[in-house]
């Protein structure tokens, strides 16, 4: 729709309207596992009692997603599905090893997407996720950046080390939004900014 309004691209032959599947709105726990419908809306994602526990990430980035119009109408399904490399879930889905649940003429299928994880007694944190998006040309994890953070207790020379990390692993595109040295610096400069954050130093 935001192509067609654009006039980007060529108005199909037909639009399907999948608003009236409620078996494809809501968010329930199963087990571990926090299952959420492709036509669940951003509002309601941001105001669940249940993503605001086990995935708050996800109630942080539905917080910042358009005004109240676009959160009351937009849907996590249409962000996946839109696969734009800026797409605010992406990176805490890839983060948070999502499992998406595809169908189409042939049958249904998984596919696997790929926060921060609690801190050990010690303070040191375990299984650590650095996901990025608006970066590359898809959103991407980087494993050196989570290697760098992995088991140690955080302090301001591990952030500006997993930051540094980050900054050597990425390669970014430059396009109309921004250059890769930007986001490269920028990239580097916000991972430190949430672990300061997060650590509380």
């Amino acid at each position: 729709m935001v192509g067609l309004a654009a006039e980007a691209i060529e108005p199909p032959d037909r639009v399907l309207d999948l608003w009236g599947l409620d078996a494809l709105r809501g968010i329930r726990q199963e087990g571990p596992d926090l299952v959420i419908g492709a036509l669940t809306t951003w509002a309601t994602i941001r105001g669940s009692a249940l993503v605001t526990r086990g995935l708050p990430a996800l109630a942080d980035a539905a917080a910042t997603i358009g005004a109240a119009q676009i959160q009351a109408r937009g849907t996590i399904g249409g962000n996946v599905v839109n696969a734009s490399p800026a797409g605010d879930s992406l990176p805490v889905l890839l983060a948070a090893d999502a499992i998406l649940d595809v169908g189409g003429p042939r049958g249904e299928r998984q596919v696997l997407a790929v926060g921060w994880r609690p801190a050990a007694e010690d303070g040191s944190w375990r299984d650590v996720r650095v996901a990025l998006g608006s970066v590359a040309a898809t959103p991407v994890r980087v494993a050196a950046a989570e290697a760098a953070l992995e088991g140690i207790v955080p302090g301001p020379e591990i952030a500006e080390a997993a930051a540094r990390a980050l900054e050597s692993a990425i390669t970014p595109i430059d396009d109309v939004r921004s250059t890769a040295g930007y986001r490269r610096a920028v990239s580097g400069r916000i991972l430190t900014r949430l672990l300061r954050d997060e650590g509380g130093w």
